[in-house]
């Protein structure tokens, strides 16, 4: 199967790079709130993330608290797929519909990547994850689930064989390399429709500290567990969906 396959009908709602970061100075939010001018005019919609603790108190006088803090801005385009969260500790860039490429998505990825390290003078890298989320819409009526999936949950021998709604994660180490998968697969409870959905959601991440340097190598290489990951997880009747 090649690495890289492109499907005309693409299944992708929504694709992301996350690199989280220990910076050595403290990031002013004034700084991440002033991107360069190409930035702004592609990301011009802009609103604050916020982040808190929350306590709870249980006993004969019960209480709860929430310390809200803000940690950075979420940016995104008036009417296109690109959006991007810029915090103290960490980038994410994301892309929805259409979906173009990895490679569209990476060199995005990258440009804002040039100014956000410099913005919080990272020090090193403290995780990186490649996410993929997917939609795939299966022809009525589906007599059995495996033709289209080859990762699914089994039901024990005794038991109803149907289907009406499932969910399910796997979290799969990847070798050595202290890389993990979280492959997440549900299909809604059927509403009526045209097919049935299936979410498809594929999470690779590296949570070892790394320099800012191996930033774009690991970013393929988790790119690339994540294809092989789609691939390996369906049949060719899935793929003649989405071809």
């Amino acid at each position: 199967m090649a690495s890289n396959r492109h499907y005309k009908n693409a299944p992708i709602e929504n694709a992301l790079i996350d690199v989280q970061v220990e910076a050595g100075t403290f990031c002013d939010l004034a700084l991440l709130a002033a991107p360069p001018l190409p930035i702004r005019e592609k990301y011009p919609e802009s609103s604050p993330v916020i982040s808190g603790t929350a306590a709870i108190s249980i006993g004969a006088a019960s209480s709860a608290s929430f310390q809200p803090s803000q940690v950075g801005y979420f940016r995104g385009s008036k009417t296109g797929p690109l959006g991007m969260q810029v915090r103290q500790d960490g980038l994410t860039v994301s892309r929805g519909r259409p979906y173009e490429s990895w490679e569209s998505l990476r060199t995005e990825f990258m440009e804002v990547w040039d100014w956000y390290k410099n913005v919080v003078n990272v020090v090193r890298i403290r995780r990186i994850g490649v996410r993929y989320t997917n939609r795939i819409l299966l022809p009525q009526p589906v007599e059995n689930f495996r033709d289209y999936f080859n990762t699914l949950p089994t039901i024990g021998d005794g038991l109803p064989g149907g289907l009406a709604a499932y969910a399910m994660q796997l979290q799969i180490p990847l070798g050595n390399s202290g890389d993990v998968a979280i492959f997440s697969q549900a299909m809604p409870p059927f509403t009526g429709g045209d097919g049935i959905p299936i979410i498809l959601d594929i999470d690779v991440v590296r949570p070892v500290a790394l320099p800012a340097a191996a930033l774009p190598t690991a970013l393929d290489e988790l790119h690339a567990h994540e294809n092989k990951f789609f691939e390996d997880s369906i049949t060719d009747r899935t793929r003649e969906i989405i071809s």
